[in-house]
């Protein structure tokens, strides 16, 4: 059952491109929260973006997304339903270790919660510093891995054309440090 996910509010444009790809689940990160739908056999779940200062401030029980930010520790000790951008930390990269939103202290928080963290593909076809971003993606997978934290994948297009199949996403994976199951299941709605 892949799934990608996408930043829009119109998921509609994004359903026969979806389906073309071997979709059948768009993940929406939206500003708007609505119900769950189904769009031409494309199941559409809709998820809330919000601010983490917002998150930290009250109570939700809807499916929540949050941006990554300095205060991760204290959003990943309140559950979101999933952390994105870790890999786009403004901070430089130290000589012996990246600056890539991860470390050993979240990944055990993350872990215990099964928070999903997402690795963002959307980042190596737009950024102008692909090598420090994949080196990042790298060392967020290592520690995934070592710390049994939950992997999302997906491509945050903003459009259709952003989109990517689910076996070139796969085949990414792979070759950035997953094994075929955790590429797999990245993808893979849960």
């Amino acid at each position: 059952m892949p799934r990608d996910i996408i930043q829009t509010d119109r998921p509609s444009d994004f359903v026969k491109l979806a389906k073309t790809l071997g979709y059948d689940t768009l993940c929406v990160l939206s500003s708007q929260q609505k119900k769950d739908e189904i769009i031409d056999g494309i199941r559409i779940i809709w998820i809330r973006i919000m601010e983490p200062a917002k998150f930290l401030a009250g109570k939700h029980n809807e499916k929540i997304a949050i941006q990554s930010s300095p205060s991760d520790r204290g959003v990943l000790e309140r559950t979101p339903f999933l952390l994105y951008n870790l890999e786009t930390s403004e901070r430089k990269d130290a000589h012996h270790f990246r600056s890539s939103g991860l470390n050993h202290i979240t990944c055990k928080l993350a872990g215990k919660t099964r928070i999903g963290l997402s690795l963002s593909l959307m980042h190596l076809a737009r950024r102008a510093h692909k090598p420090e971003i994949v080196g990042r993606i790298i060392q967020n997978i290592r520690l995934c891995r070592k710390y049994n934290v939950r992997m999302v994948a997906g491509s945050f297009a903003t459009e259709p054309i952003d989109m990517r199949s689910p076996h070139d996403v796969a085949a990414l994976l792979r070759v950035l440090g997953m094994n075929a199951d955790q590429a797999k299941d990245a993808q893979e709605l849960r």
